[in-house]
């Protein structure tokens, strides 16, 4: 699957975001909601069920994501390196998470001596 509308035949929404005014705080260490199907938390609301995360990982640190049932992930490592679960991503590598018919919860962590990882989470059916 990928990027899917909430329900057939929804006019198109779109929207924007100025992320300059973000500070750190907003992003480290923690999961910050970009992109969400309307009426949900995220900064640009569009009609479509997806939900893109973005953080900033200290080395060390580690960050947990709860996938519901039946979702999947895509994960970009922007800046750094990421172990995700067994998994290890660089720069600008990206991968799935697929995920069971239950609750899957995912780690993601910093790895010593990298720099701070950014990395993008795309919450998908």
């Amino acid at each position: 699957s990928w990027i899917m509308p909430r329900k057939l035949g929804l006019k198109p929404h779109y929207g924007s975001f100025v992320g300059r005014h973000l500070i750190e705080s907003h992003l480290n260490n923690q999961w910050f909601h970009l992109v969400s199907d309307k009426g949900q938390t995220g900064k640009v609301q569009i009609n479509q069920d997806c939900n893109l995360f973005v953080s900033q990982i200290d080395a060390q640190n580690r960050l947990v994501f709860d996938f519901l049932p039946e979702r999947q992930g895509y994960v970009v490592c922007l800046e750094g390196s990421v172990r995700i679960d067994n998994l290890f991503l660089d720069k600008h590598e990206a991968s799935e998470i697929r995920c069971e018919n239950e609750l899957t919860q995912v780690t993601f962590c910093g790895l010593e001596g990298q720099e701070k990882t950014h990395i993008l989470l795309y919450n998908i059916i």
